[in-house]
């Protein structure tokens, strides 16, 4: 009985298979066309025999182009389901306005591509608007139709940007927030490649999402990493918000340091720049970029806050710093380093760099930090603007050695600090009247016109005063050839009130500055019978006058 049902059950089975009939994959596929009978299949032979004829008949770019999309289409080139459109799409392009080609939702082959780009390369193609969105282009594709087109193209679309030819010929191109994707930046680097005179001085891509919404796409990347090492003019990059990696970084950074322009600003904040592709923590992107700020020498501003950098990327800029020899802004704000991170940074400034603002903002230092930080600030005489404000809250011992070292610091004009509760709010004003008096000592030495000594209160007078005492004959010496005091004068109310303070026994030091200030005159009235003295040897035929030290009790 058993063997009986085996039987019935396999003959079932064979009945079944009898019934398939064969598939055609081409014809499935679409790569195939369907003939109804021979007659059919002599006719697409004959068009096709026809159509070979005229492609090697003609000379227009434009009709060869829609023959090979026609073979293409013949062999199932462009899907069973768009392929009709698709062709007539095509077919129609000689007769329509040949100023505007689109050819978007077209898939094209490496063939119809290359056929394409000879007619782009035609010295009469009239082409102005190309778009080739979502015709499943890779970058080298899209370098290579962007940079066969005419100088006279006046818009082009890879994938979701209308980008404007024009705007690349601008000194500012500005794409913030535009929307522009990998593929519409892969266009703008081969755009910009292939103008060699381009006058672009500021690029920025701020907030756009140039390496895909997961930061894993490079071809647009390294289009214009390609594009920096033959741009001429180029003074300032913002790639701000842009999921840049550290892979992405790595390759910025080659273009960077092969770039003839003279970059001064770059901004790379709130991306990852410590983040590979894969998610792990890699610092290939910053020893990079730490690369290309010891080898150029024009960057002067470098922004890379909120870029989760940590205690080694700290340590590698602070290496940086002692080195660097153009870098005057730097922007590490809302890094999460802490006080060890810090602490590379702020021994890098007591090398006395030409660093002129550091913005250390959110960057979660401890109490500890703050003895580093006046460390530096006591030897350091470059910096005038440390910010470092949203930070946990400082402690009685880090206000003190904070008033201690602001007291001999005359350099720093803006040191920002986060505002603290009342029981710390004097200490706080201590500083804020500290830093009045650098202010006034900047203008003596910038901008005489602005210095009024009895605008200052009097804790910020004595300290001014203290500063003053430290000068040396040299500093009082170069005083004679700042254009301050050549070009501008004190207002003679200023001017009283300052010779009235320089009588005071405690404000004796001030007489220092008035006789600085009257040396201009001395000069002028020597100047015609000692013309052939230089200012150095009148200055040292002027004796200063002898002031008494400033008693400790009014330090």
């Amino acid at each position: 009985m058993n063997h009986r049902i085996k039987t019935i059950m396999g003959t079932k089975g064979c009945t079944l298979l009898a019934s398939i009939e064969p598939v055609d994959r081409q014809l499935i596929d679409g790569r195939k066309k369907r003939g109804s009978n021979a007659t059919d299949i002599r006719l697409e032979e004959a068009k096709r025999l026809i159509e070979e004829e005229k492609r090697k008949a003609t000379t227009d770019k434009l009709l060869l182009f829609v023959l090979d999309a026609k073979a293409v289409y013949r062999n199932g080139g462009f899907g069973l389901s768009r392929g009709d459109s698709c062709i007539q799409r095509i077919v129609a392009l000689p007769d329509s306005d040949k100023t505007i080609v689109d050819l978007s939702n077209i898939g094209l082959c490496d063939d119809l591509v290359a056929s394409f780009i000879n007619y782009l390369t035609t010295p009469t193609c009239p082409v102005l608007s190309l778009n080739i969105a979502n015709t499943k282009l890779v970058s080298a594709q899209i370098i290579r139709v962007a940079k066969a087109c005419s100088v006279k193209l006046e818009y082009f679309q890879a994938s979701k940007l209308k980008l404007s030819t024009g705007q690349l010929r601008l000194k500012r191109v500005d794409f913030r927030k535009s929307g522009c994707d990998h593929l519409d930046l892969v266009a703008i680097g081969a755009f910009l490649q292939a103008r060699r005179k381009a006058s672009v001085q500021v690029l920025d891509l701020s907030e756009n999402p140039l390496s895909g919404p997961k930061g894993t796409l490079f071809g647009g990347i390294e289009s214009l990493s390609h594009a920096f090492e033959s741009m001429q003019k180029l003074q300032q990059i913002f790639l701000d918000d842009v999921n840049l990696r550290s892979d992405g970084l790595l390759i910025i950074s080659t273009g960077l340091q092969h770039t003839p322009s003279p970059v001064t600003l770059l901004s790379l904040s709130k991306n990852s720049l410590t983040i590979n592709v894969t998610n792990q923590t890699c610092y290939d992107g910053i020893d990079a970029l730490c690369e290309v700020l010891r080898s150029n020498h024009t960057i002067l501003t470098l922004i890379i806050a909120a870029n989760d950098l940590d205690y080694n990327c700290a340590a590698k800029i602070g290496d940086i710093l002692r080195v660097n020899d153009k870098l005057q802004h730097l922007d590490m704000s809302e890094n999460k380093f802490g006080s060890s991170g810090l602490t590379h940074i702020t021994r890098a400034l007591q090398f006395n760099p030409p660093l002129l603002e550091l913005n250390l903002n959110n960057t979660n230092i401890n109490s500890k930090a703050w003895v580093e930080i006046t460390e530096a600030l006591n030897r350091n005489s470059t910096l005038t603007t440390l910010q470092l404000m949203e930070n946990p809250p400082i402690k009685e011992a880090g206000w003190l050695v904070l008033i201690q070292a602001l007291e001999k610091n005359w350099a720093i004009i803006k040191f920002a600090l986060t505002k603290p509760d009342s029981l710390n709010m004097e200490n706080f004003e201590k500083i804020n009247n500290l830093i009045a008096a650098n202010i006034a000592l900047t203008s003596v030495r910038k901008s005489l016109a602005t210095f009024d000594f009895a605008a200052l209160n009097p804790f910020s007078q004595v300290n001014f005063v203290n500063k003053l005492n430290a000068f040396s004959e040299a500093n009082l010496c170069v005083l004679l050839t700042n254009q301050s005091f050549v070009h501008a004068t004190m207002s003679s109310a200023k001017l009283s009130a300052l010779r009235y303070y320089s009588s005071l026994e405690m404000y004796t030091p001030l007489r220092r500055l008035v006789w600085a200030y009257d040396a201009v005159h001395r000069k002028d009235a020597l100047a015609g019978r000692e013309a052939e003295k230089g200012d150095e040897e009148l200055w040292q035929n002027q004796e200063l006058i002898s002031l008494p030290p400033i008693t400790s009790s009014l330090r």
